[in-house]
């Protein structure tokens, strides 16, 4: 399995080169450019790209490989104050977002889930116990049932849902679903409470889960 780095860090690069190359065929660029150039020119199986990059942003990279119809999982770097651009990466078209620093296991766990998840991309959509989200039509269904949303109630389901098994936290949802890094976190409860009542009204089992001081993520019933 082959796998592209673009990063400006060179000591970051080089570390992954030597950690990865056991288990990929790791190729590294240090710009967008250089990182366009190695994506039209070979084939990967995952893309590994920092926000910022120094002739321009990973966010162009992302949109530029999608443009293409480059549908290969692609894992988004970032510092931790970015929430704004996590959000709109993800909304461009990457699968899972990784925080500078970050631990070596952890990288490697979320390059082995977005190889597991790269089927469930191809479908577009997730499914998390009895409840389906449809990315294409921006729809949540509980046993073919539809749960009828407005936009935002969408959008942070959509967020959620693009993110299975983690806590997603509320600047990240705020970001996606309202496209700013700040907002009253009162709104964004409210919205999540009015979601929560429209899934139990249709399915009477819970969906999101709360986790205090953290953030929010799904309950994966089965």
């Amino acid at each position: 399995m082959r796998l592209l780095v673009i990063d400006d860090d060179e000591s970051l690069r080089n570390f992954l080169y030597q950690q990865l190359g056991s288990e990929y065929v790791v190729d590294l660029a240090e710009t967008a450019e250089q990182g366009l150039y190695l994506a039209d020119t070979n084939l990967y199986q995952i893309f590994v790209i920092d926000i910022n990059l120094p002739d321009g942003s990973g966010l162009n990279v992302i949109k530029k490989l999608r443009q293409q119809k480059n549908n290969q999982p692609i894992l988004v770097l970032s510092s931790y104050q970015q929430p704004k651009k996590i959000a709109s990466a993800l909304k461009l078209g990457a699968d899972d977002y990784l925080p500078k620093p970050f631990a070596l296991v952890e990288l490697q766990a979320r390059l082995e889930s977005l190889v597991r998840r790269q089927k469930l991309k191809f479908t577009q959509k997730t499914v998390v116990g009895k409840f389906v989200f449809n990315f294409t039509l921006k729809k949540l269904f509980f046993e073919k049932q539809l749960v009828k949303l407005n936009l935002k109630e969408k959008l942070i389901l959509e967020c959620l849902f693009r993110n299975v098994g983690r806590i997603v936290t509320k600047s990240i949802l705020v970001a996606y679903a309202w496209e700013q890094p700040f907002l009253d976190s009162n709104t964004l409860e409210v919205h999540i409470s009015r979601l929560r009542h429209k899934i139990r009204q249709t399915s009477h089992q819970p969906l999101i889960k709360t986790c205090h001081g953290q953030g929010y993520t799904l309950i994966q019933n089965k």
